[in-house]
């Protein structure tokens, strides 16, 4: 996870993504925010708010887990508000 978790930052310092938009990494925060697991070689993309579990996928495909990583990440840049 450690090596996943240095990608993930490299490619969100690059669009200059802030942490809170980025998953957390084996347990949930809750609140739906994203949290990766893994488990064998499958990487799992969990959702859970308050204590329910609203969505997970499952790919043994890296790239596959980025895009998703990222297409979460980039929805959450733009459709946030402005702070000015």
């Amino acid at each position: 996870m450690k090596k996943l978790k240095e990608i993930v930052e490299s490619l969100a310092r690059k669009i200059n993504a802030p942490d809170y938009v980025l998953p957390t990494y084996i347990k949930s925060e809750g609140f739906a925010r994203p949290h990766i697991e893994k488990h064998g070689s499958e990487y799992h993309w969990v959702v859970v708010e308050r204590g329910q579990e609203f969505e997970r996928r499952k790919t043994t495909d890296l790239k596959e887990l980025l895009f998703w990583i990222f297409d979460s990440v980039t929805f959450a840049m733009a459709t946030k508000k402005s702070r000015k």
